[in-house]
This record gives C-alpha cells, structure tokens and sequence, in this order.
C-alpha cells in the first residue's frame, strides 16, 4: 500500500471514530464491529481482548467506551497515547491496564483543574496573602545572629 493510499484511508477511519467519539457513551451496538473497522481486527481477537477487561476491570464500574478504548489500546498497541480531559480518571484506568498488558506506551493526560479547585485554590491564596500583608514584618534586630558581628 502506497503512502498517499494509508493515508487517506487513516483520514477516513479518523472520521468514522470521531463522528462516534462527539458522544461516547453511544457506541454503536455492534461494538466488534465498530473495533473491526477501525482496526481491521478479527472477531476473535476482539472477543479475547473484551474478556480480558471483564477480568481486569471486575471490581470497577466501568462503561463500554472504556470497554473500546482498551481493546483499541490492545489491538493498536501504541507507544504514546495523548489524553484531554482526565475526570475522573475511567478513561485513563482502562488506557493504563492495556498499556501495561502490551508491555510497552506511555500515556500523557491533560485535563484543565475543576472550577471548585480553582474556586478553593483561590481562597487559600487570598488567605495567605491576607495573613502576609497584615504581619508585620520580621524585625531584623531581633534574630538570633543579629548580635554577631566579624571582627
């Protein structure tokens, strides 16, 4: 397959993923399906990779899109993964358990603070400089070398 052909068959399986990812939580429901034509894997490995996250992620609560992500992850084993927008970190646990099962990627994840963080960051920073401006300030005769001098 030629350069120019790889391409535009990756631009076209881009658009297929992104129309689906502007709402992930509705993944089609032929979900092998929709994994196949992405990553031109077969049913069974999709099968095997999808039983694999049932036994890695029994004890969390975690949806089918997470479900794709990791059997993506599998299939595609990528060196580096770029994430926006962490939450609360769903995405980010099912990315990280096939990495680890691959062996090999790292994932980088970029997500902007919470507005209640940011909001209670900014009262601690006006409380400090409240508490710094109204001390007074240190006197410097009052030190504990003040009193020495070189001779």
């Amino acid at each position: 397959m030629r350069y120019s052909e790889w391409l535009r068959d990756l631009i076209q399986k881009t658009r297929k993923f992104r129309r689906y990812i502007l709402n992930v939580r509705k993944l089609p429901p032929k979900m092998p399906m929709f994994i196949s034509t992405l990553t031109e894997a077969q049913n069974d490995v999709i099968n095997k990779y999808s039983d694999e996250f049932d036994i890695k992620t029994k004890s969390y609560n975690l949806s089918e899109y997470h479900r794709a992500l990791y059997i993506i992850a599998r299939i595609l084993k990528p060196e580096i993964v770029i994430e926006t927008g962490v939450f609360e970190g769903h995405s980010s646990l099912a990315l990280l358990l096939a990495l680890k099962e691959n062996n090999k990627g790292h994932l980088h994840s970029i997500d902007l603070p919470s507005p209640k963080l940011v909001e209670s960051n900014e009262q601690k920073i006006d409380e400090i400089t409240k508490t710094s401006l109204l001390s007074p300030a240190p006197n410097p005769t009052s030190s504990p070398i003040a009193g020495l001098s070189h001779a």
